[in-house]
């Protein structure tokens, strides 16, 4: 992959974590929790994919990479853990998710060809950071 698209990639990271940090990645509930749904799946490809390749021997890469590849797995588990809500709640999970995401969006910025791929899915990702809208009263609202 060109460096350019993974730098494109990255800007739409970045640009999906500052919509959700200014309110903006609200959507019907049912939209909302397919769109987690997606971005915890993309989150799978950077999150297992670097293990799997060190595990099989795929990539004869040298240090710091089993260090990346362990980083992108347990920031997996954590986002996985924060969009299903288990981490910080449903409701105050928001910070946590952003944080995670955050973080993912860096090891996607590391300077490193082998993982240029991972960039598409690492902006995937960042769907999972969609919210219902809330209507007046606290509650989750059903239409959009």
């Amino acid at each position: 992959m060109p460096i350019l698209a993974s730098y494109f990639f990255l800007a739409v990271a970045v640009t999906l974590l500052l919509m959700d940090a200014t309110g903006q990645m609200r959507f019907s509930a049912g939209a909302a929790r397919r769109l987690r749904a997606v971005g915890v799946v993309a989150a799978g490809g950077p999150g297992l994919a670097p293990v799997a390749a060190l595990l099989t021997g795929r990539l004869e890469m040298g240090w710091p990479f089993p260090l990346i590849a362990l980083a992108y797995l347990g920031l997996f588990l954590a986002w996985t853990a924060a969009v299903a809500g288990w981490l910080g709640g449903p409701r105050g999970g928001g910070g946590l998710r952003r944080t995670i995401y955050a973080a993912l969006i860096f090891l996607a910025a590391l300077p490193s060809a082998a993982l240029l791929v991972l960039t598409p899915f690492v902006a995937i990702a960042g769907l999972g950071l969609a919210r219902p809208h809330v209507e007046q009263d606290g509650r989750v609202g059903r239409s959009g």
